[in-house]
């Protein structure tokens, strides 16, 4: 072989080294490139996947608190079924962000209804115990029952004059009560609690604000209930009349119990009873001799058992026209007696039948009779 063409041999060889050698690196720049891919897609891949999987625990806790929430926005409505609508619509949310929809809604609907629920109780309380009287105030809250905004009920309140349907209601229930014909009404509001005449009634009622009328009632004497008690004269004085009106006060503590109404008056009686002596004397000098002549004389008069002549005569043993004469009226009679001779008999008991407050009762019951003193008032504007 000649040197020329070795030379050309060598030369070949190199070329093909080269070319073999671009082609290997060409290879494994590829091989490196796809490997670089594949570490970069199986990379992203695992943070996708981590990613979504935190995501998932985000939106699952996110969705317990969220229903732990919405239970506690119903915590006052237990049984109102659209709780389990907005647990639902939690549950089958996609995003946080739909889960946080869901709560402001469900938190929307509760501040409503909480709204319906005061203005309701506003309107039930401004009208007082005379709201089944109106016809218009059961219409308006039927009207905010079924509303759906806060805007909407405000507009209902809007379209009524509460005031001047107050007025209205109120003027016929008092003329309601005042068809009882009786003298003294109890007249009660949030604030006070007066007994008041049946002259002065109206003109105290129309005296209050709308505010006053908050808890506003009116009872007549007939309709209030009734509380027996027995005093001694020096408790009460007189024997109280009927339909007089007093104050029942505590002697130990001088603490003011209530007022009072008196619908019955009795003296209690068993034994009437009475003696009287007369005693005469004179002095007889005979031949010096003085003698002391006396006599005496004796009237007596007693009564025993007392009812038993009313029960006799009520059995119709006795005369009920000659009983009722002479027994009319009695403590009246003793009492006249007792002013027009200023003896006084702190020995008799009164029993009295008396009408008063149903919320004062516990407390007068509490005390004993013996610490009850009756106090006279003349009645009216006079505050409990």
């Amino acid at each position: 072989m000649s040197a020329e063409e070795y030379s050309d041999k060598v030369k070949s060889l190199k070329s093909k080294s080269k070319k073999s050698s671009r082609i290997y690196y060409r290879h494994l720049r590829s091989v490196l490139i796809l490997a670089l891919i594949t570490v970069i897609i199986v990379s992203s891949y695992y943070i996708y996947t981590n990613i979504k999987a935190e995501d998932q625990v985000r939106l699952e806790q996110t969705k317990e608190s969220s229903m732990v929430t919405v239970n506690n926005l119903f915590e006052a409505y237990p049984s109102d079924h659209r709780r389990l609508s907005f647990i639902a619509k939690i549950q089958n949310s996609q995003s946080i962000s739909e889960v946080n929809d869901v709560v402001d809604e469900a938190t929307d609907y509760i501040q409503v209804k909480e709204y319906k629920d005061s203005s309701i109780g506003q309107i039930i309380a401004m009208y007082g115990s005379y709201y089944d009287y109106s016809s218009r105030a059961p219409e308006l809250v039927r009207k905010i029952q079924s509303a759906n905004s806060i805007a909407e009920i405000d507009e209902y309140f809007s379209t009524i004059d509460i005031k001047s349907e107050i007025t209205t209601v109120l003027n016929s229930y008092v003329d309601y009560q005042l068809s009882s014909g009786d003298e003294y009404y109890y007249v009660k509001t949030k604030t006070t609690k007066i007994f008041i005449n049946r002259d002065n009634l109206q003109k105290y009622v129309e005296s209050l604000n709308l505010g006053s009328l908050d808890g506003f009632s009116i009872t007549s004497v007939k309709g209030m209930d009734k509380v027996t008690i027995m005093l001694t004269s020096d408790q009460c004085g007189k024997l109280p009349e009927v339909g007089e009106f007093i104050k029942i006060y505590s002697k130990n503590d001088t603490n003011f119990l209530t007022y009072a109404i008196v619908d019955n008056s009795y003296m209690a009686l068993s034994n009437l009873e009475y003696s009287e002596t007369k005693m005469v004397s004179s002095a007889v000098e005979d031949d010096g001799n003085k003698d002391t002549l006396e006599s005496s004389s004796s009237v007596s008069y007693s009564l025993d058992n007392v009812p038993g002549i009313l029960h006799a005569t009520v059995a119709g043993k006795l005369d009920y026209s000659s009983v009722s004469s002479k027994f009319s009226s009695y403590g009246q009679k003793l009492n006249e007696i007792e002013e027009k001779t200023q003896i006084f008999d702190d020995n008799v008991n009164y029993v009295l039948i008396v009408s008063i407050p149903s919320e004062q009762i516990p407390l007068l019951i509490s005390k004993d009779s013996e610490e009850l003193v009756i106090v006279r008032t003349l009645g009216g504007l006079d505050e409990v």
